[in-house]
This record gives structure tokens, sequence and C-alpha cells, in this order.
């Protein structure tokens, strides 16, 4: 029995087969290369039914009152939507900024057995560790902390204490107080806080391309600025042995000079 235009488009929404999709354009008449893709066939096929509807002339049917117009609703497609799993082991570390990272998990359905049998038994925590310069072999970090974690969050943002420091973490859970790796991440650097100063400056002359290299000469040395209210030491008291403002009142009170000092 053939189906109306109408069927058809509600046929679309059950994702079809592509060699369906080629059939029923064979069928309507719809010119496809052999190279399109599933969802560009299903968008030229859904045209094409469409069109089919706006020339259709409405039916209708003598009843005692008249004709009595079919109103046909074309209803919208829903968009594709990511699934809430895709049922691998993994956990991802992103640097955010100097001091936060982000992280997101997903679990095998062996893992998630796991953590159902542990629910109500253990803490689930995320514990980061400070690897920076080093070779990580489970227990050289130069820091590690951690925090509690709700696993269906699926992702969180984390406060890391150092900038410029290369970090990884590893999901897992405490059991009598002993830390249960079950998931480790991959080692990102956190950005510097601050401008790097860097040893050479790189120089190019875009006429001839060449790149001229030559030593910087770092930071500009702002020159040494005497506080506000300080005084100089007058000329005629030795400098032998001052170190201060109190070595200075002792030596005018040695020559009788100190003013109201006695």
């Amino acid at each position: 029995m053939k189906k109306s235009a109408y069927e058809l488009l509600r046929w679309l929404e059950s994702e079809p087969k592509i060699q369906e999709l080629r059939s029923l354009a064979k069928e309507l008449g719809v010119k496809l290369k052999r190279t399109m893709k599933k969802r560009d066939i299903m968008k030229k096929l859904r045209a094409k039914l469409e069109d089919s509807l706006r020339d259709e002339r409405p039916s209708s049917s003598a009843t005692s009152t008249g004709a009595e117009e079919r109103k046909v609703v074309i209803e919208p497609s829903k968009p594709p939507s990511l699934p809430e799993s895709y049922g691998k082991d993994k956990l991802v570390l992103l640097p955010v900024n100097p001091n936060w990272v982000y992280a997101y998990w997903d679990f095998s359905e062996e893992t998630r057995r796991l953590i159902k049998e542990k629910a109500g038994k253990a803490r689930f925590v995320i514990r980061f560790y400070d690897v920076t310069y080093i070779i990580f072999d489970g227990t050289n970090a130069h820091r590690t902390f951690e925090a509690d974690v709700d696993l269906h969050w699926g992702n969180y943002y984390f406060n890391v204490p150092n900038p410029n420091a290369d970090y990884l973490c590893q999901l897992g859970y405490l059991e009598e107080e002993k830390f249960v790796p079950l998931l480790t991440s991959n080692v990102v650097k956190t950005p510097p806080a601050s401008p790097f100063y860097g040893k050479e400056e790189i120089w190019m002359k875009i006429s001839r391309r060449l790149e001229i290299k030559r030593p910087s000469e770092g930071m500009k040395v702002n020159p040494v600025e005497r506080i506000a209210g300080s005084s100089q030491m007058p000329a005629f008291v030795s400098t032998e042995n001052v170190s201060g403002g109190g070595a200075f009142i002792w030596q005018l009170v040695r020559r009788g000079q100190s003013g109201g000092i006695r």
C-alpha cells in the first residue's frame, strides 16, 4: 500500500537505514550522488515530501453539513541529543587558569558495577598530584591533595595551589584509610601567574627575512630612591662604625651637639 507524504515524513523520524532511504529516493524520483551521506539524503527527501504536501490539495468528503477540509500538520523533527555516557573509562584533566583546573570522567559498565558495590561502604574522592619536573611513580609527588566528589556530576572545577606547575589526578575511593584509584588522568600544566622574561630577544628583518638573535639586557632596573623624610649624614660626623640613626645620635651626644639631648 502506497504511503502518503505525511506518513513518509513520520517514517523518516524512525532513523531508517541508508539503503531504505536510497530506495525511497528512487521511488520519488529524487536524484542522489553516490558519495552523499545519510543526513544529506534525509534532508533532500524531507524537502521533497514537504513540497509534495504543499502542492497537495486538501481532500474533502461529503457530509450532511458540507465539505470539511482535512488539515495536515507537519511536526518538527527533534534534534539529536548526546548520550549521557559512552560506556568507557575516561578521566580527562584540562587547565583553566593559573589556579583552576577542570576534570570530567566517564565509566565502563564494569567500573559502574564496582562503584555500585562500594556505595555506602567507601568514600569517593579525586586526588591531585603536583608532579612538576618529575616522573610520577605514585609516591613521589611534591604535594598531594584531594576533594570529595559525587560521581554522578561527571565533571567539576577544582582549585590548585601553584601556577606554572604540572598536575595529574586520580579518581578513586578510600576504604579503611587506603586510597584505591579507579581512573588516572593525563598530565596538564597550569599557566604562570606573571609574565615570563626571556633571556634572549628575537628580531627579524622582514625585507630580508633574516632572524637576528641577541642576549637580552633584562628588566630595566630603576635607580635607588631615597625614602621620604630621611636626611643626609652631616659632614662633620665620622661615618666609621655608624650603622643607623641610633649611632648617629650617639655621635652627636659625644660631641655635645645634640641640641636638647644631654
